[in-house]
C-alpha cells in the first residue's frame, strides 16, 4: 500500500466511525503530497453546515412533524420513562432539590415542562424553530410555567441556572471546549451532559448507512466520537461527579467547574 492509498483508507474509516474532522486534517496535512482532493472536497462538504450559515439552517432549522409521536404530550409533564437520559437527570434534580434547571438543545421541551411540574424554575433552548413552537404550546397544554428560547445551545447567553444539561449535542459541535465552558458559565452548581460511548452500531460506526458524500446528501452532523476517555480529558479542569455508560450506548458525565 502506497501513501496515496493508505491516506485514503484511514480517511474512511475515521469517516465511518464519525470522525470526519479527523479526516479533514488528516486530507490537509497530506494534500501537496498525494493525489486526495476529490476526498477533501467531499468531506469537507460533509461538515460545509458548521462553515456556512445557510447550510446550518437548512440542517438544523427543520420541521418537527413526528414530534407528536416520538414524546407525546403525557411525555411533557413526566419525561423520565421515554428516555434513560431523562430519568438521570430528573433523579438528580430530584436528589439536589433544584430551585432551576436549564436543557440546551431540549427539542420539544418534555425535560423542561417535566421540571417545571416539580416545580423548578425551567428553561429550554433549542435552534430549531419548530420545536420551540411546540414546546410553548405544550407548555400551555400542561400548564406550566417554563420559558423557552430559539438560540444557539453553543453560544446561549441569555438565561443562568443551578443545573444546566446538553444531551446528545456535543457530537454536533465544532468546539467542545468552548462549549463546556459556556455550560459552565450558565451553571451555577452542575452541568450534565450524555452522548453516544463511540461510534454508532457497537464500534462500527455508518459502515452500512451510506457513509460517503452523495449528491447533497449525507451531512455529517456528528463531528466526533466520545469515550469514557476522551470525556474525562475534554473535563479535565472539571470536577467529574458521575460517568457510567448506560444499556442505550450513551456515556452520562455530571460535572461542575473546579472550586
Amino acid at each position: 500500500m502506497n501513501l496515496e492509498q493508505a491516506v485514503k483508507a484511514i480517511r474512511k474509516e475515521l469517516v465511518i466511525k464519525e470522525e470526519p474532522l479527523k479526516a479533514i486534517a488528516l486530507l490537509e496535512l497530506f494534500k501537496n503530497k498525494v493525489n486526495i482532493n476529490d476526498e477533501l472536497v467531499k468531506t469537507k462538504k460533509m461538515c460545509q453546515h458548521f462553515y456556512d450559515k445557510k447550510e446550518w439552517k437548512k440542517m438544523y432549522d427543520i420541521s418537527v412533524e413526528d414530534a407528536e409521536s416520538i414524546e407525546t404530550i403525557e411525555v411533557a409533564v413526566n419525561a423520565g420513562p421515554r428516555y434513560l437520559r431523562y430519568q438521570w437527570v430528573i433523579d438528580n434534580l430530584k436528589k439536589d432539590k433544584a430551585k432551576s434547571y436549564l436543557d440546551l438543545g431540549c427539542y420539544v421541551g418534555s425535560l423542561v415542562t417535566t421540571a417545571a411540574a416539580m416545580g423548578i424554575k425551567s428553561y429550554g433552548v433549542d435552534y430549531t424553530s419548530d420545536a420551540i413552537k411546540k414546546a410553548r404550546r405544550r407548555n400551555e397544554q400542561v400548564e406550566q410555567d417554563a420559558k423557552f428560547f430559539i438560540d444557539d445551545a453553543s453560544t446561549f447567553n441569555k438565561q443562568k441556572a443551578e443545573h444546566v444539561s446538553a444531551l446528545e449535542i456535543i457530537e454536533h459541535v465544532v468546539d467542545p471546549e468552548a462549549f463546556i465552558e459556556n455550560m459552565l458559565n450558565l451553571s451555577t452548581k452542575w452541568c450534565y451532559i450524555s452522548t453516544p460511548d463511540g461510534p454508532y452500531e457497537n464500534g462500527q460506526g455508518i459502515k452500512d448507512m451510506g457513509w460517503e458524500w452523495k449528491d447533497n446528501k449525507d451531512y455529517r452532523t456528528h463531528l466526533r466520537v466520545y469515550t469514557q476517555a476522551t470525556m474525562r480529558e475534554l473535563l479535565k479542569d472539571c470536577d467529574i461527579n458521575y460517568m457510567q455508560t448506560y444499556s442505550d450506548g450513551l456515556l452520562h458525565t455530571k460535572f461542575k467547574r473546579k472550586e
